[in-house]
């Protein structure tokens, strides 16, 4: 194995294998996260359903605990806050 280095030669392969591993790490992380904004979304639904607030206007503030008036915003939703303009990985 060798190890070149310098702007020329590209990463070393031990340095490759390292970069490779840590975007996998946080696609994982990423599949995750996303698995548990599922679950909140699932557990919000059963809720709303469970209290009669589908169908009226109204829904269930998950910061707050409260029923609110009128339909769910898009900034009620934690992923989109957190992940607005965030890049994605290719």
């Amino acid at each position: 194995m060798t190890r070149q280095k310098g702007p020329a030669s590209g990463l070393s392969s031990d340095d490759l294998y390292k970069l490779r591993r840590a975007v996998a790490i946080a696609q994982r992380a990423r599949l995750k996260a996303g698995m548990a904004q599922q679950a909140l979304r699932e557990l919000v639904l059963e809720m709303e359903h469970r209290y009669g607030l589908l169908g009226r206007d109204m829904h269930l503030d998950v910061y707050t605990g409260r029923f609110r008036n009128g339909h769910r915003e898009a900034t009620d939703e934690p992923e989109r806050d957190a992940h607005a303009g965030a890049p994605r990985p290719a």
